[in-house]
């Protein structure tokens, strides 16, 4: 395939997911990034390719890098990733940290601005990971959603790319202590 090739086949796909992403802001959606975009696919299929201990520590991290980029509900963000991670410990029950969850949730709701209510989103998706696995496309849902909002498209490409190679690199990671041998037993025990 000829580089031009590749590079139209690239601006296809571009194209592809910014249409979709217009026609939801068009309609008034609040989460611009659904599953049927090629981003979120993408990152779907690589977290669900990756141990459930790869997702919580990826999700987490990132949850918590999340939490520094807002104003409004900064101290429920906090909450929710610190507890999250306790839960993830196993030094927490999940009520506690559920709670603190549904709280940054909540804040999203109250802030009034858009990009604060989805990065807010994408911190209580974060640490919904430790629940489950499947949680961890929402943070990137919300997350591309917050950036397209603020920055637009071409910050959000760059975003997609870090989450993107950050899931990969803890993917091929081995995880032995900590988060890991808690997820590990309790899958042992599902």
């Amino acid at each position: 395939m000829s580089e031009s090739a590749v590079y139209g086949a690239f601006l296809c796909a571009v194209m592809e997911w910014e249409d979709k992403v217009k026609e939801k802001a068009a309609r008034g959606r609040e989460i611009l990034f659904g599953k049927d975009n090629p981003m979120t696919a993408e990152l779907a299929g690589a977290a669900e390719k990756a141990s459930r201990a790869a997702c919580a520590f990826w999700a987490l991290d990132a949850a918590e890098r999340c939490a520094g980029l807002v104003t409004c509900g900064a101290g429920e963000a906090a909450e929710a990733v610190r507890l999250s991670r306790l839960w993830a410990e196993g030094k927490i029950k999940m009520p506690l940290a559920k709670a603190a969850i549904l709280a940054c949730h909540g804040a999203a709701g109250r802030c009034g601005d858009r990009f604060d209510g989805a990065v807010l989103h994408a911190v209580g998706q974060g640490c919904s990971t430790v629940h489950s696995k499947k949680h961890a496309v929402g943070l990137p849902m919300y997350l591309l959603t917050a950036v397209y909002i603020r920055y637009g498209a071409e910050e959000t490409e760059k975003t997609f790319a870090a989450l993107k190679q950050s899931l990969s690199e803890y993917s091929e990671r081995r995880f032995e202590t900590g988060v890991a041998d808690f997820l590990s037993e309790k899958e042992r025990k599902s």
